[in-house]
């Protein structure tokens, strides 16, 4: 009688199908860790982007208050003393600065204030070398509060307006080489250069106050600065310059309106429909807005 024996080729494949489903094992293991990374990191990218665009359209919104309320036809015009001329043009001196202030319910906001959960403004510094303890500041409080009849509003905490410089733009406007720190910044959307082509922009007035525009269809230019910050802490300062349209007549705030004649290069259309041109006794035209005038 023979008895069983194990041949040597089955001992050598002893084991083999164990390596295999460990192998697999451990393959797929890598795999599923690589997609819960992945999953992990794509959350976070998502959390991270909605988190700053909350910050963004929340600095967004302080700013957009700001501009707003600059406008003397608005409700809400930042009417207060020493800021604007009879017309509702700005007429801030170097000096002057203005904060809309938006704390939420039981928190103070002061941005003059060095203690850190008062949200100071450490921005102003770095641009105007006073500082805020060497200017002329006002507070006024925000029209959009973070909670009004249970409704949640912007995240900002407090908006800056003042007048803006070559040195606190870091911005060298009339290439004279010179940051100048004195002269506020006035926009001429009428302005000619030398070849008196049509050249808009930032023009620099001599020191003064108030400042004296540079040109005659000049207005002064305004820095706005937001602050955001939200509950979960995270921050947002956002910036940007205004300037008040000045293509319009101005009307006087103070008294029955009155034309203001407007002294810049423009193109004369005459049309039908019984339109009748009349040519005016002197050189100078003005525009009132009203169709079929002289």
């Amino acid at each position: 009688m023979r008895l069983p024996t194990k041949s040597k080729r089955g001992r050598r494949e002893a084991g083999a199908a164990l390596l295999i489903a460990i192998f697999a094992l451990m393959l797929i293991s890598v795999v599923a860790i690589a997609l819960v990374v992945s999953t992990g990191a794509d959350t976070s990218l998502a959390g991270n982007y909605r988190t700053a665009s909350g910050a963004y359209y929340a600095a967004l919104a302080g700013l957009e208050e700001a501009r707003g309320r600059l406008l003397w036809k608005n409700p809400d015009y930042l009417n207060l003393p020493g800021l604007f001329s009879g017309t509702g043009q700005p007429a801030w001196s170097l000096t002057q600065v203005v904060y809309i202030t938006n704390p939420a319910t039981g928190e103070t906001v002061d941005p003059t204030s060095s203690v850190p959960a008062n949200y100071p403004d450490t921005e102003y510094a770095s641009e105007f070398p006073w500082g805020l303890s060497g200017s002329v500041v006002q507070q006024i409080a925000s029209v959009s509060p973070l909670t009004s009849a249970g409704i949640p509003g912007p995240n900002y905490k407090w908006v800056r307006i003042n007048p803006v410089t070559e040195q606190a733009l870091n911005l060298d406007v009339n290439g004279d080489g010179v940051l100048d720190g004195a002269g506020v910044l006035f926009y001429d959307p009428a302005y000619l250069n030398s070849s008196y082509n049509p050249a808009p922009g930032l023009l620099v007035s001599s020191a003064g106050s108030p400042p004296t525009p540079p040109t005659t269809t000049s207005v002064q230019a305004l820095e706005i600065t937001a602050l955001a910050v939200l509950p979960n802490g995270s921050r947002r300062l956002l910036q940007y310059i205004v300037a008040p349209s000045v293509i319009s007549p101005l009307y006087s705030m103070n008294s029955a309106p009155t034309v203001q004649a407007l002294n810049f290069p423009a193109a004369l259309t005459l049309l039908g429909n019984g339109v009748t041109f009349v040519a005016p006794g002197n050189a100078n035209f003005w525009v009132n807005g009203q169709d079929q005038c002289q």
